[in-house]
């Protein structure tokens, strides 16, 4: 087989994922199921608490700058 005809190949089975160029295992998560998920609520509890910090600093410059219009 030429090797143009075989490159076109691969990438034609690449596309249908017939024969794939990518070796796709490595993207595949290795952790169990109750692992991931604990890592998601991890994930979910920081970007919580970031906001509330977040806007906890908002409300306090908003209440400083009314108590000095007094």
């Amino acid at each position: 087989m030429k090797r143009s005809t075989r490159r076109f190949m691969l990438a034609a089975g690449s596309v249908f994922d017939l024969i794939p160029a990518t070796d796709y295992s490595e993207f595949v998560d290795r952790r169990s199921d109750a692992e991931a998920i604990g890592s998601d609520f991890q994930a979910i509890g920081d970007d919580i608490r970031k906001s509330m910090r977040s806007y906890a600093r908002i409300r306090a410059k908003a209440s400083k700058r009314q108590l000095a219009t007094r």
